[in-house]
Formats: C-alpha cells, sequence, structure tokens
C-alpha cells in the first residue's frame, strides 16, 4: 500500500459524506506526520497506561516479540562512541546522546581487561549516591553504571573510554508529493516519501489516518469507524 493508496481510501469515505471537505496536499502531510507519530508512540507505549507503581505498557520494545518485530525497523544498533572522560573529586565519563535517539534499548562496553562485553545498568538518579558511596556494589570495569543527563549518559567508573549502544529512533516522516499533470495535481511516485512500517500494519496506519482526516472533517461516523477497526485489528 503506497500513500497514493490512502489518500485514495480517504477520500472514498470522504466524498461518500463530505465531498465539500477538501483534502488537499497541505492537509494530507499535516495529517501523515500526526498519524507516524502517534503510531510510533502507540507501538513504543503509551505513559497514559501507566498506573502507580506500575510503569508498564501494553506495547513497547521488547513487550512481547509482536512489538519487537513492528519497531525493528527503526532500532540503530550497536553504535560505538567515545566517553569524554571528566575531571573532579568524583571522575566519571560522558556519553553523549545521538542525535536521533529516541529511545535507548541497550548500553555496554568491552571489558579489555577481561576479554567480555559487559551490560551498563541504568540507574535512576536517586538511587546513584547509594551505589557510589557501597564498597560492596560500587561501580567498577565488570559492573559499570550511567544515569541520564541532559545532554548524555553520565558513566561510572570514569575510566571507561568507549561505549556501545542501541536505540531506537523515530520514523522518518511522509511526504505525499504531487506534480502537475495538466489541469490536476496528481500523485508523484518519484518524490514522495513511503511510511516505514512493516506492511503488515499498513491497515493499522490507515485506520489512524482515517481517524485524525475524519476528526479534521468534523466526520463522527469517521471517527467511530476507525476506532472500531483499531480496536477489533480489522
Amino acid at each position: 500500500m503506497t500513500l497514493d493508496d490512502m489518500v485514495n481510501a480517504a477520500s472514498i469515505f470522504l466524498n461518500e459524506k463530505y465531498p465539500k471537505f477538501t483534502l488537499n496536499t497541505e492537509r494530507i502531510n499535516v495529517i501523515l506526520n500526526l498519524t507516524n507519530l502517534d503510531f510510533f508512540k502507540l507501538w513504543t507505549g503509551l505513559p497514559e497506561e501507566w498506573m502507580p507503581g506500575k510503569p508498564v505498557t501494553k506495547r513497547g520494545w521488547q513487550v512481547n516479540r509482536h512489538n519487537t518485530e513492528a519497531l525493528k525497523t527503526f532500532q540503530v544498533t550497536n553504535q560505538t562512541a567515545n566517553v569524554v572522560q571528566s575531571t573532579g573529586a568524583l571522575p566519571f565519563g560522558t556519553l553523549a546522546y545521538p542525535s536521533d535517539m529516541v529511545h535507548v534499548t541497550r548500553l555496554g562496553y568491552y571489558n579489555t581487561q577481561t576479554s567480555r562485553y559487559r551490560p551498563v545498568e541504568i540507574l535512576e538518579d536517586e538511587e546513584l549516591d547509594d551505589v557510589l558511596g557501597d564498597a560492596i556494589v560500587a561501580p567498577a570495569l565488570e559492573y559499570p553504571v550511567a544515569t541520564y543527563q541532559n545532554t548524555g549518559f553520565n558513566i561510572y567508573p570514569g575510566t571507561i573510554q568507549i561505549m556501545s549502544l542501541s536505540y531506537l529512533r523515530l520514523p522518518v516522516t511522509p511526504v505525499y508529493a504531487t506534480i502537475q499533470v495538466g489541469p490536476i495535481n496528481a500523485y508523484d511516485p518519484t518524490n514522495s516519501i513511503q511510511i516505514e512500517w512493516p506492511t503488515y500494519l499498513y491497515n493499522d496506519f490507515l485506520n489512524l489516518f482515517l481517524k485524525y482526516i475524519g476528526e479534521a472533517a468534523k466526520s463522527p461516523d469517521m471517527v467511530q469507524l476507525s476506532e472500531l477497526r483499531n480496536k477489533e485489528g480489522v
């Protein structure tokens, strides 16, 4: 299914009840972008589903195999990066976030002293002081830790020089392009940017796309239909 197929499907629904609503190129691309971002948010896990003491969502990276397969296109794997060493009483390293990172899926490094790959545990800020002050579980080359900071991870111990991480990026923004053919603007497949989602999810993407169009056209019928189709998975 191409973007042209999606727009044609949406036009069929609109023309039946709302023939005066114009689905022009600008509107199509705005709605496509919103749909793309919301679809990604849906699959990575809705924060609205969290409960006090139970920050778990129905969907998300590796919640189950189906979710992982849906998001695998957006995983950037095994990126190595240099750790910038700090100076001070409590040395640590800083690993800058990749510019396209949305969610880190793994963080690790290769310990040359033991010739082993080691995972890096990501701590909450409030946990760091207890770990740093504990002689038994203090960060070591075999058991490093990290915390989120505003521009990157702080890495402990500060002697680690190279890290490896995998993360999820945002899907590319789809673009519905047109070209002038006589008196009309026709679909331009060459300059259009298709959605990156797996083919078997196109129908779900289309349902969400239709919901946005229904809201823009003030069509409760379209909104209800798309919500029902998404709920029932058809």
